[in-house]
């Protein structure tokens, strides 16, 4: 046997197969115990902290953590009494059916008005959930106007059909009139009981303002978080890229007006090179970027090999592999692990 021949059996190649290290996607990182994301994730990076700052944007390549964050926020919310999130899928919002059935005259920055009645509406549903507004007047017309416009305050494919089919694109606006008529009644006749959603988004705006200055709700924190863009984003397509601009324009608007100076906000995930492809679309589109993005940079690709470029990454493995034994019972010491894979390990799989 010459010495080629001892590499020929499969075998004798030592391997990390069957090595668990984690789900490809942050949304299968559901189990009960120490492997769930709760336990393992940490702000590594250090990005959260620019949410306070202005930034909303979080850029970085698939693989970087975005849906990681992204559910992250709103599981830590649900488990706290004073924060209210809501994630909303791009994937479920199915526009185009429903600018078709929308006059010709009023298409003007339609899908920007879209975008934002969506956003004020999900932030609506967010009051409601406040318990220690019960007893005001607003949550009880808040609640009356979410259960009145149920289609309406989803947006989404699952309602569009429905609301398409019945022809009717008015919103019922009279019960919010009780308490915010002097508003409302501004921009809409005041004898009028409905309106046109898409014509509402401007009053709803100062609404919400306004209600974000109450005592029973500057104290609490409501976030909306816009995840998986890159579903059905094709870059050739003109449509597809303003569609995303108008999301991203209706974000920026609210978060640096509306909510500005409260606790509300309004985070969007995005990948890097759909970003890229977007930067040069239009006259505003890169200061957008440059103003307000969070990016997700794990290492530097021209030097990776400097411990100041991956010292991220070592400690996120050190942590999801000392979790993957903890789970199993099995005791080691993380060091000495990592020297073993790189010394023993001829492939990774």
């Amino acid at each position: 046997m010459g010495i080629l021949d001892r590499f020929k059996s499969e075998k004798n190649i030592k391997n990390t197969k069957g090595f668990y290290f984690g789900h490809t996607e942050a949304e299968g990182e559901n189990k009960n115990g120490i492997q769930n994301l709760d336990h393992y994730f940490e702000d590594y990076l250090g990005v959260l902290p620019s949410i306070h700052n202005e930034k909303f944007f979080f850029i970085g390549r698939k693989g970087a953590g975005k849906s990681a964050i992204a559910k992250f926020l709103k599981d830590s919310s649900d488990k706290e009494p004073n924060s209210y999130a809501d994630i909303i899928k791009f994937n479920d919002i199915e526009l185009e059916k429903l600018i078709q059935n929308i006059p010709t005259e009023d298409k003007t920055n339609i899908e920007l008005l879209i975008f934002e009645w969506l956003i004020l509406v999900r932030l609506i549903r967010l009051f409601v959930k406040n318990e220690s507004a019960i007893y005001t007047e607003e949550h009880k017309k808040f609640k009356h106007f979410i259960e009145r416009n149920a289609g309406f305050a989803e947006i989404d494919k699952y309602h569009i059909d429905e609301i398409i089919e019945k022809k009717k694109l008015e919103v019922s606006i009279d019960v919010l009139k009780h308490v915010f008529g002097p508003t409302i009644g501004k921009y809409v006749d005041s004898k009028s009981s409905k309106a046109p959603f898409y014509q509402f988004v401007t009053p709803l705006k100062e609404i919400v303002q306004k209600v974000l200055k109450y005592q029973v709700f500057e104290k609490k924190e409501f976030i909306i978080l816009f995840d998986d863009l890159d579903i059905k984003f094709k870059a050739d397509s003109e449509e597809s890229k303003q569609k995303l601009l108008s999301l991203l324009r209706a974000v920026r608007d609210l978060n640096t007006d509306v909510f500005k100076g409260s606790s509300a906000r309004v985070l969007v995930f995005l990948r890097d090179d759909i970003k890229n492809v977007l930067e040069t679309k239009d006259s505003d589109t890169s200061k957008m970027f440059s103003s307000y993005e969070i990016p997700l940079h794990w290492y530097n690709h021209d030097n990776f090999k400097s411990s100041e470029n991956n010292v991220n990454l070592k400690k996120f493995a050190n942590k999801r592999i000392a979790l993957n034994f903890q789970a199993n019972d099995i005791k080691y010491n993380t060091s000495r692990f990592i020297r073993y894979l790189y010394r023993n390990t001829t492939r990774f799989y």
